[in-house]
């Protein structure tokens, strides 16, 4: 799984995350704020979260443009 810096943001690591670890954060970081059933804003919180993912070195480009949409 990605590290962390002080600042809370995911440090880029030699191995990329799985989607299973992007998957488990994002669940674990933002279902809790998203409305049960809200499917519009579940998706396009997934897509921003692989969008900062990608962005910050946590996965690589060909994840981010290959994942699908797991909800």
């Amino acid at each position: 799984m990605a590290k962390r810096n002080k600042g809370g943001g995911i440090m880029a690591t030699s191995k990329p995350m799985t989607k299973a670890e992007a998957l488990k954060e994002f669940r674990h970081l933002f279902r809790p704020f998203i409305k049960r059933g809200d499917t519009i804003a579940t998706r396009e919180a997934w897509n921003n979260w692989t969008d900062a993912l990608c962005k910050e070195g946590a996965i690589t480009l060909n994840q981010y443009e290959t994942w699908d949409q797991p909800f």
